[in-house]
């Protein structure tokens, strides 16, 4: 990206920011009655609110749980937002500038002041056979080296050496490079664009000097550093509030948002907030009440099903088959906010539902992309910013880049905004890319969940991550097999979506093991892939989460593939696969999954007739 371009694009985002106004998302206000279960009024809007990417709901009148907090004893170490490095565009000039100084750091590496051993310098010239010998033979290139010395680069004398491009040797100017020596040997004629002077300092060949500039100029991923002070919640409302009233005063919903993407638009921002983000409820305590009570206002809140807490077991949730509490996604989080403190754009893991609660204090305001354009955003935000996805092409799992609203309308990608107040819920759909800011101190809670409607999107995270390599939380494959071990329990649009996955994972397992026959392998050995330990139990190359086969090496059970990868490495490049003294590992085999598979098609059978 060119510095104009890039000019051109923040003014522009500056003047959008201020004047785009996204659509607003629906806002649902149940009744007692819709209210009594959660992911049956959610489904029953699904259809509707869904096209969205998210959408708010507000609790009936009087629904207003206690908060359960003790503020003194809630501690936790905050995230350190630098609010220029969360932008998109920021970040690429920042990539950009660090590469420059690395290139002319490489092109002149002299230096000064350096002292020198003349005790060592005397016998290296000695060794030469003196001052006029080492002058006469061109060796103080030599000397230097000895002495570890940034010398001017040496200049062949010796018949042995032959310019690379040229391949003659019939002249004595010939530069030798200081990190292949010999073998990187060019007179000064023949380099593109040619020397003709020679360089003060280390010299490397083009080679050399292409690897040195990559191994430099590896970018870091980048990602939030936690502050190394420990606040309560107590104290840092009091420093959250104290930031707001000395940089704002009284300002309106309007004007925080219109500041906030002006500095995250501003190259020379220096403004930096802390963000409690990501807090295991489990570790430091939930927002509603959970112990069990006597007391009526409290017992109601803590049974309640629109308790976070209780999300994880509700019938309708499909992670409640899963045997371990996961965190995040089983067990809530908790998030505690400042102003311009934010959550960059990202999906929820294995494009799940999710549920945000905002106990109390001020707003926090959310953008939404509804899955049906998730494709299109992908493609706007590569767009945007091709450099960053050339670093990390795993950036939108990062949640560490924003990009204005503005620019991905502008790209025809439709942006909906909602702001949630305390006291309301927030509800993220599968694939909805989302993001948002907080407009000053305020505690907020949030779950994952995971209705029948959730299942199609569930199967295709699967596959989107292993392109990517990227672990996913559990096994989509584990998931439904659970499930069928409680064929009894599930509820018809369970065993209807169950029905179909498994057919299609018996196919699926069938084509793939065939395929694995022909090649030859023959070995087969039933294991149980629960009992690996979670960095055992994934995939070498492509990190999804075995469970029902793999390929492994006999010599180490820890270099397995999913049978999917396998194919389509072996299809791609044959040569750079991993030689495998090969066993076929299954949990399950064929006759298994069919046995499993004709019972959910009798039991919607008799459900239905």
């Amino acid at each position: 990206m060119s510095q104009a371009v890039y000019l051109a694009l923040k003014t522009s985002c500056m003047e959008d920011c201020q004047s785009f106004l996204p659509l607003e998302a629906p806002v649902f206000c149940p009744t007692f009655e819709e209210f009594e279960d959660p992911l049956l009024y959610l489904e029953k809007i699904y259809s509707f609110a869904s096209a969205y990417g998210i959408c708010k709901i507000r609790p009936p009148k009087g629904w207003r749980p206690p908060f359960a907090i003790d503020e003194n004893k809630f501690l936790f170490n905050p995230r350190i937002q630098n609010l220029t490095e969360i932008s998109a565009y920021n970040r690429v000039k920042n990539e950009f500038i660090t590469s420059l100084v690395n290139f002319w750091e490489l092109q002149v590496s002299s230096r000064l002041g350096k002292s020198v051993d003349l005790f060592t310098l005397w016998q290296t010239v000695g060794h030469y056979g003196g001052n006029e010998r080492v002058t006469s033979g061109k060796h103080w290139g030599d000397v230097c080296k000895k002495l570890n010395f940034d010398a001017t680069p040496a200049i062949a004398s010796s018949d042995m050496v032959s310019c690379r491009k040229c391949g003659k040797n019939d002249r004595t100017d010939l530069l030798i490079c200081d990190g292949c020596d010999y073998v990187g040997a060019y007179h000064m004629a023949c380099l593109d664009p040619l020397l003709s002077y020679v360089p003060k300092g280390k010299w490397f060949c083009p080679t050399c000097f292409v690897n040195n500039f990559k191994s430099i100029n590896k970018i870091d991923e980048f990602g939030f550093r936690k502050s190394a002070n420990s606040y309560s919640l107590q104290s840092f409302g009091v420093y959250a509030d104290d930031f707001k009233s000395k940089y704002f005063g009284k300002p309106s919903h309007v004007e925080v948002e219109s500041e906030f993407w002006r500095l995250i638009s501003d190259a020379e921002c220096d403004v930096s907030v802390e963000y409690g983000a990501d807090l295991n409820v489990s570790v430091c305590g939930s927002g509603f009440p959970i112990s069990p009570t006597s007391r009526y206002n409290i017992k109601q809140y803590a049974n309640s099903p629109w308790n976070l807490n209780n999300f994880a077991m509700n019938e309708r949730s499909a992670l409640r088959y899963l045997p371990t509490d996961i965190s995040g996604m089983k067990v809530p989080w908790c998030y505690v906010g400042m102003v311009f403190s934010c959550f960059c754009w990202h999906t929820e893991d294995h494009w799940s539902f999710s549920i945000n609660y905002l106990h109390r204090g001020e707003p926090k305001t959310w953008y939404g992309v509804p899955s049906a354009s998730a494709d299109a955003f992908e493609v706007a935000i590569r767009q945007e910013v091709p450099e960053l996805f050339e670093h990390s092409p795993d950036l939108l799992h990062h949640m560490t880049t924003m990009l204005p609203p503005s620019r991905l309308f502008a790209r025809g990608v439709p942006v909906f905004k909602l702001n949630q107040m305390a006291g309301e819920f927030v509800v993220t759909f599968p694939r909805a890319y989302h993001s948002g800011f907080n407009h000053g101190f305020n505690f907020a809670e949030a779950v994952n969940f995971c209705p029948a409607s959730w299942f199609p999107f569930g199967r295709n995270s699967i596959d989107q991550y292993a392109l990517i390599h990227r672990p996913p939380v559990f096994s989509h494959a584990e998931l439904l097999c659970r499930m069928a071990e409680s064929v009894d329990n599930l509820s018809i649009d369970f065993l209807v979506v169950v029905t179909d996955q498994l057919a299609d994972l018996l196919e699926k397992e069938r084509s793939l093991r065939r395929h694995l026959a022909r090649l030859g392998v023959r070995r087969t050995e039933r294991f149980v892939f629960e009992t690996c330990e979670e960095e055992l139990r994934e995939c070498m190359l492509c990190k999804t989460t075995l469970f029902t086969s793999a390929l492994t090496c006999d010599c180490s059970k820890s270099n397995s593939l999913t049978l999917a990868f396998f194919r389509l490495a072996l299809w791609r490049s044959p040569i750079r696969l991993p030689y495998f003294c090969s066993s076929f590992l299954a949990s399950l085999c064929c006759g298994e999954i069919i046995r499993i598979n004709e019972t959910y098609e009798q039991k919607l059978a008799d459900f239905f007739y």
